[in-house]
């Protein structure tokens, strides 16, 4: 049975990987965030200058994804035949403060990883007990440049840097022996290499991930095909408050 759209009123946006090309040319974001109503939300496609900004609280009109069967997954209604008119579809009604953010993202924290995927969760935020960035080589780099019916260039995606930013943790109750070793999408990071060519490395500063100083959690979701295979989506942090230590151990 189709599931009817349906507005979504309390969605607080936590984070946003980097942006892909569709099929037909389209640079689509994926959005994460949270409703208190439904739980973890995952929206996708989305626009590149979307108003899914972090930390947003946004009402936005969604249906289910016939191609996505993952219960957090949604679409906003008309992406597939109203795309330049889908943000019609978002209302902003206002954003959440750091207090607010601080008070929130705690409640939402799973303890591992491992426990999300055994409970079929394809949505979550872990707190990581160790955590360090570092660069990795891609195999699959693509050098092309796509050029839009205009003469403009379509948007870098992942797939067009040659080094790609992956964090390596354990989570505060960690089942997995190794801990676990994931790709960062966040877009934040892509638009750094963008920008900033030759200094990738210092992504994992501008994140704060070796800062004892802040606190940090990982947003984390699956991927559609391979659903056992989580991605670090967003590094969710802020600086601790004097005297409060570093990481728990």
């Amino acid at each position: 049975m189709t599931e009817e759209p349906r507005d979504i009123d309390d969605l607080v946006i936590l984070g946003r990987g980097a942006p892909d090309v569709l099929k037909d040319g389209r640079v689509a974001i994926c959005v994460a965030g949270w409703s208190r109503t439904l739980g973890f939300i995952r929206i996708y496609p989305t626009r590149l200058t979307s108003p899914l900004q972090q930390w947003s609280i946004v009402s936005v009109r969604v249906e289910k994804n016939p191609t996505d069967s993952r219960r957090e997954s949604w679409k906003i209604v008309g992406s597939a035949s109203d795309w330049d008119r889908l943000d019609e579809n978002i209302r902003v009604l206002g954003s959440l403060d750091r207090d607010e953010r601080k008070t929130l993202v705690p409640t939402l924290v799973s303890g591992c990883v491992s426990t999300l995927n055994e409970s079929h969760v394809s949505l979550g935020i872990v707190r990581p007990s160790e955590l360090r960035g570092y660069l990795s080589a891609r195999e699959d780099v693509d050098h092309t440049v796509q050029r839009t019916l205009l003469g403009g260039s379509v948007p870098k995606t992942k797939i067009n840097y040659p080094l790609r930013p992956r964090a390596q943790y354990r989570c505060g109750e960690c089942h997995a022996e190794n801990g676990h070793d994931q790709q960062i999408i966040e877009i934040g990071c892509y638009e750094w290499f963008r920008k900033n060519p030759g200094k990738e490395a210092q992504v994992f500063e501008n994140l704060r991930m070796n800062d004892p100083e802040y606190e940090k959690y990982l947003l984390v979701g699956n991927q559609a095909n391979h659903r056992t295979s989580y991605l670090v989506i967003g590094v969710i942090r802020w600086k601790r408050a004097a005297g409060s230590g570093g990481l728990p151990d």
